[in-house]
């Protein structure tokens, strides 16, 4: 070999480890942009989640709907709006709830006067996400949270169960965009309530072409196979998407994801 070759084999060799490298910082990169907008969503879930459990206990304090008449063997109370905005600190960062007001003698079981961070929603806040969002298992969720004595009646949490559930349903169905510039496609273990076996949530975060960051699809399933990977990026096909610039996963065929 000349030196000439020589010369240009070790250019390319440079190129290539130079490529690397940079393949290595865009994956840690787009990582951490994923993780940190997963965190922003369950933020949005757990607040959403908490104002419905506030409310359903102040229904079930009342023992009636909206609208619904006084009438005998009722507590007498009444509705009446809601107190000022109230920061409850989670273990991933904080959120706003809108106390809910009522002429009586109310209490929260969940979240207590004077009370900004609750022990209970620090260790179930993960099951109450999960759980809401992915097993509908919301019976499992508010016992964690609320204890076995809860004031919630089987009717109430039903009716919880039904809300959270459409929620879910149409989110997940929900269209998206056709192009993605990349996507981040990966398994996250987490230990859920009272299964021995940790929850495998499938997580697929994308960016449009023009920059805007979101969750695609989050699905749950017991462990990370192949059938599981086809199932939801078909159903990304289904929703819409029909092009990524670039695909960023851990143990994922790429073929599966052309």
């Amino acid at each position: 070999m000349s030196d000439y070759q020589k010369e240009q084999e070790a250019a390319r060799r440079r190129q290539e480890r130079r490529e690397k490298r940079a393949q290595r910082r865009l994956r840690r990169v787009l990582k951490q942009e994923s993780a940190s907008l997963l965190d922003k969503t369950a933020l949005a879930g757990a607040q959403e989640k908490i104002q419905d459990t506030l409310e359903a206990e102040r229904d079930a304090f009342l023992e009636r709907e909206w609208y619904t008449r006084t009438g005998k063997g009722k507590s007498g109370g009444y509705r009446n709006g809601y107190a000022k905005s109230r920061p409850v600190h989670l273990g991933g960062g904080s959120v706003e709830v809108e106390m809910p007001r009522v002429t009586g003698d109310f209490r929260s079981g969940l979240l207590p006067p004077y009370q900004r961070t609750s022990p209970k929603v620090l260790e179930t806040l993960p099951q109450l996400y999960l759980y809401g969002i992915s097993t509908g298992d919301f019976e499992a969720a508010l016992e964690c949270l609320l204890g076995v004595g809860a004031a919630l009646s089987p009717s109430t949490i039903s009716r919880l169960k039904e809300k959270w559930a459409e929620e879910y349903e149409a989110w997940q169905s929900r269209s998206l965009a056709s192009h993605y510039a990349y996507i981040w496609a990966d398994g996250i273990y987490i230990k859920v309530g009272r299964n021995k076996e940790k929850l495998a949530l499938l997580v697929v975060m994308g960016v449009d072409v023009d920059g805007r960051k979101q969750l695609l699809t989050l699905i749950a399933g017991q462990r990370e196979s192949t059938e599981q990977w086809l199932e939801v990026l078909h159903d990304l096909k289904q929703r819409g998407v029909t092009w990524i610039g670039l695909a960023v996963a851990d143990g994922i065929a790429s073929a599966y994801l052309r």
